[in-house]
């Protein structure tokens, strides 16, 4: 019953498909001149690209031609004659290529020690900031106190109702 379904089912698409052809074609009746001389063009374009491709082909395999017969293969080591007729040693050059040159790097002196200051206010700033409404995590950090110690005066001032 399955297979029966599927050959009907592309019955049906095959003879849909074949009448839209056939409509799509007898519509074109009428510009079959201008179809045809687009497709001339289009096979134009298509011969004219064909052709640059072939053109650069041959050039590209002359050349490798060209250079291949001034090549010097000799085991490991490949030399290539020039247009002055002198011989340059690709290999050498090569090899050369891969040795680093000789840097002198210099070393950088190590920063001068800086002496420490002491950054941490004293108490009366950080009760002046406390009493400003000043956050507790901000006056750490301008006045170099931990936050704990901040914590810790901010609690004794609220216990003395300072705040």
């Amino acid at each position: 019953m399955k297979q029966r379904m599927f050959i009907i089912g592309w019955s049906v698409i095959g003879i849909l498909i074949t009448g839209l052809c056939v409509i799509v074609i007898t519509s074109l009746i009428p510009y079959y001149n201008i179809v045809g001389k687009m497709a001339l063009v289009v096979v134009a374009m298509a011969l004219l690209c064909l052709i640059v491709l072939m053109f650069s082909f041959t050039k590209s395999r002359v050349s490798i031609w060209h250079n291949r017969e001034r090549l010097i293969i000799a085991g490991d080591v490949v030399a290539y004659i020039n247009q002055a007729g002198l011989i340059e040693n690709l290999t050498a050059q090569n090899y050369a290529a891969q040795i680093a040159p000789n840097v002198t790097v210099r070393q950088i002196a190590p920063p001068a020690q800086q002496v420490e200051q002491d950054t941490s206010s004293d108490e009366d700033t950080v009760r002046d900031l406390i009493v400003r409404g000043t956050a507790l995590k901000s006056i750490a950090e301008s006045t170099g106190w931990t936050y704990y110690r901040v914590q810790k005066l901010y609690a004794q001032m609220k216990e003395s109702n300072e705040i």
